[in-house]
């Protein structure tokens, strides 16, 4: 999605005006609850000792965000039903382990935006998930993002559920951005080599179209991020290698209305 206030620049993420990484520990402590993260695997992202009830309203204790503990009980109580764990009556004294993978994604959900953030990190989300149960999970997170204006920086290796919540999207290849834009002219229109063989990948269910469909196999593994190769990262599988290829690092090209590309393919030598 887009990163809306977030804007990476040289190193810094700005929020409201500051460089988070530069910011005192005062500072950070009150805009901490504004930024929440979404982790992949809710068998592990939550505490197996708490029951569901202290493991949404931690977040407001740690950060003192009520006044009396009624109003924790009603900010509690209210999330629980937008997750749709309901009657939140019954999920508030179980535990982990009494809920299922998809009951429990909701809890850490709830986790998340109990504290009003303003943007939200979701580290594949749904992955964990049985196909049937991620289409509702999606939804919930789109229902957040409209009701309460919240950012999501949403990373998947499922261009699939990227392009269904996202509005804008960014390949990363051994740590860098290669390619980014609207996610409908990207997926449509890639650039890169390396997202035209990510999408040519994908599968679909139509065998007449699947028999015209060209797909792209790369060659080799991918290089060791601890030691990437010299000049453009993907070169050593890139079907279109060029000499400046393994001597430079391209820049970042704007080569229609945002969509970023860095490729040689693609600059005018």
């Amino acid at each position: 999605m887009v990163l809306g206030l977030y804007k990476p620049t040289n190193g810094k993420v700005i929020y409201k005006g500051k460089d988070i990484f530069r910011m005192r520990r005062r500072e950070w402590r009150k805009i901490r609850h504004k930024l929440q993260m979404i982790y992949q695997d809710p068998y592990e992202s939550l505490n197996p000792r708490q029951k569901v009830f202290d493991i949404i309203a931690e977040p407001l204790r740690l950060n003192k965000l009520y006044s009396s503990k009624d109003e924790i009980y009603d900010k509690v109580m209210g999330v629980m039903e937008s997750v749709k764990l309901v009657p939140p009556e019954d999920f508030m004294i179980r535990y982990p382990h009494e809920l299922s993978g998809g009951q429990r994604q909701r809890v850490a959900i709830a986790r998340a935006i109990v504290t009003e953030p303003d943007f939200i990190v979701a580290d594949e989300p749904v992955s964990m998930l049985d196909a049937s149960l991620r289409a509702s999970i999606l939804d919930l997170l789109l229902g957040f993002r409209d009701k309460l204006g919240v950012t999501y920086l949403y990373i998947t290796h499922d261009l699939a559920t990227a392009r269904y919540v996202g509005d804008r999207m960014a390949i990363m290849y051994l740590g860098q951005i290669v390619e980014s834009g609207q996610i409908d002219e990207l997926i449509e229109n890639p650039m890169h080599p390396y997202t035209q063989a990510l999408i040519s990948s994908i599968p679909v269910p139509d065998p007449e179209y699947t028999r015209k469909k060209k797909r792209i196999k790369l060659k080799g593994e991918p290089p060791t991020p601890i030691n990437p190769p010299k000049g453009c990262r993907f070169h050593p599988r890139c079907p279109y290698k060029m000499d400046i290829c393994e001597k430079e690092d391209p820049e970042e090209i704007n080569v229609n209305n945002g969509h970023m590309v860095k490729c040689w393919l693609h600059i005018k030598k």
